[in-house]
């Protein structure tokens, strides 16, 4: 049974310098590898993998929701999975109506990054029509123009603006990433000719005025759901690139690979020998203090779910706070 998405201690904060050259030695740079101007994150996905076009857009405004009764300062979270927490000066998990500080009949839902913001009316119900594979304690919302699986959303409810910093996907300089990449994982013991950029994501993450970078990798070409340890090295890592102090640094959000996978060989009945894909969701202020959140979404054959990782500071680096997921 699926129970939540597995991470990375409390990021795997490698913040492993990882210079452009990749050769093991600390650069400066000015920003991580990327080729504009400086500009203004559980779950996962089949969405295509390295976007095809580059997103350039506007730091996105939330509008005051006038009909909520949410008091200062609290925002709540919920996914397809359903309502993931509550921010109220701490992560909060939901596990009954009762809990929820107030009715606001408006979410704000992320889609793709870049797009609008769009309030839409949602109900809050039981968990359990949701998932019936492996359901949960929590309640949902059910938001009528949003199918479960099929297209994958977050849904906020929050009276500041959820996206203060400019997001976009892009596609340029991805030798720089496929290096990083390869660096990352030879430090993980597992050596691999290339790697398949599948997303790459630019932000402003606390609006500083420097980019960072989300970059999503595997194999590349996976002709079925399993790992197959014997015939390939699958792989799948996302990571954030930082600059810190001038240097590049380097955390890991999320890695799955075959040692991990298959701990007792492939008939170790407690394998979980699925291959699993990430995608950023959303990038989003999720509790007011101008930092923007990573909310990762992971996703195998049968199920699927979402990861919220907040950036705490330089030193402790991206941890996760609320995560939820639905599946065998």
């Amino acid at each position: 049974m699926r129970s939540s998405t597995s991470t990375i201690g409390a990021a795997l904060l490698i913040l492993a310098a990882c210079s452009q050259a990749v050769d093991n030695t600390t650069t400066t740079t000015a920003q991580p590898a990327v080729d504009t101007t400086t500009t203004t994150t559980v779950g996962s996905t089949t969405t295509s993998s390295s976007a095809t076009t580059s997103t350039s857009t506007s730091p996105t405004t939330t509008t005051t929701l006038a009909a909520s009764t949410l008091p200062d300062g609290v925002a709540i979270i919920s996914s397809q999975g359903g309502i993931m927490g509550i921010w109220d000066g701490d992560w909060t998990i939901v596990t009954d109506t009762t809990d929820l500080p107030g009715e606001a009949p408006l979410w704000q839902v992320f889609g793709a990054i870049g797009e609008e913001l769009e309030a839409l009316p949602g109900e809050v119900i039981p968990n359990s029509q949701f998932c019936e594979i492996a359901p949960y304690d929590r309640p949902a919302v059910s938001i009528n123009e949003l199918v479960f699986f099929e297209n994958p959303w977050l849904a906020v409810q929050a009276e500041w603006p959820l996206v203060p910093h400019k997001a976009e996907e892009f596609t340029s300089q991805q030798g720089v990433y496929i290096d990083a990449v390869l660096d990352v994982l030879a430090g993980q013991g597992l050596t691999v000719d290339t790697a398949n950029i599948r997303q790459l994501v630019r932000f402003d993450l606390e609006g500083d005025g420097v980019d960072e970078v989300i970059v999503i990798a595997n194999e590349g070409k996976r002709d079925n759901v399993f790992y197959d340890p014997a015939t390939n090295s699958p792989f799948e890592i996302v990571l954030l690139r930082k600059v810190i102090e001038g240097e590049v640094r380097t955390a890991i959000l999320q890695l799955r690979l075959p040692a991990e996978t298959w701990p007792g060989g492939p008939e170790d009945e407690n394998s979980f020998p699925f291959l699993m894909d990430f995608e950023v969701m959303a990038l989003a202020d999720l509790n007011g203090d101008g930092t923007m959140e990573i909310a990762l979404r992971d996703q195998y054959y049968e199920g699927a779910g979402l990861v919220v990782w907040e950036y705490v500071n330089d030193d402790i680096g991206p941890v996760p706070v609320l995560d939820i997921g639905c599946g065998a």
